[in-house]
């Protein structure tokens, strides 16, 4: 396996695109059943061709998806973790929560909310890199103390990091996305790389079970 990929600069925008219900609902799909057109995709979620093919395409332009044409015919599948750097290894370790049954689609969304914004992107990092106090975040990220607050409750409430009398640390999760959606954002190479050792094992017994 390669060497992961640095850490996208607008992962942000990926967490974003996948912060929707339907978009979540159309990678379950795939992960269970790869190679789908787009009507097939629709018929499955019960959307309109049209809301299909938009959000199959947004789904695409983060590297989520890859595209395989045959004539006429299009057809869908996941990212391998292998050839499409971070956002391989986020589609994969979703896949691998989707057939875990480890979490529900409204529960990974909520994961998702938590990196929706650049700034919470930022704050993370920080924290992750030993700022501890508000003060100290503020000063490395550079947001004004009174909007950072409500990135770090957002944080929070996502349980991604956690704080004991004003201090702020990242909480390790147990999880499989979580860790990778934690290791993407901070940029933790070593971390990333068992990670998805981790992650594509694990997701390679499933599919053999």
């Amino acid at each position: 396996m390669s060497a992961v990929s640095p850490p996208q600069p607008t992962l942000w925008r990926t967490c974003r695109v996948l912060a929707n219900v339907a978009r979540l609902e159309i990678i379950k799909f795939l992960s269970r059943r790869s190679g789908q057109t787009v009507s097939a995709v629709a018929e499955h979620s019960g959307l309109s061709m049209p809301a299909t093919s938009q959000y199959l395409r947004a789904l695409e332009s983060r590297g989520l998806l890859q595209v395989k044409r045959q004539g006429r015919r299009v057809s869908y599948r996941l990212a391998e973790p292998d050839s499409s750097g971070a956002a391989g290894e986020l589609v994969t370790a979703l896949a691998l929560a989707f057939r875990e049954k480890s979490a529900t689609t409204d529960e990974i969304f909520r994961q998702f909310t938590a990196f929706t914004h650049a700034r919470r992107v930022a704050i993370y990092r920080a924290i992750h890199e030993g700022a501890e106090t508000a003060e100290l975040i503020s000063r490395a990220t550079r947001i004004p103390l009174l909007s950072m607050t409500r990135h770090l409750a957002k944080l929070s409430s996502r349980r991604f990091i956690a704080v004991s009398e004003g201090n702020y640390r990242i909480v390790e999760r147990t999880d499989a996305l979580g860790r990778t959606l934690g290791n993407l954002v901070s940029g933790d190479t070593k971390a990333r790389e068992s990670t998805l050792c981790k992650v594509c094992f694990c997701h390679s017994a499933l599919l053999q079970s």
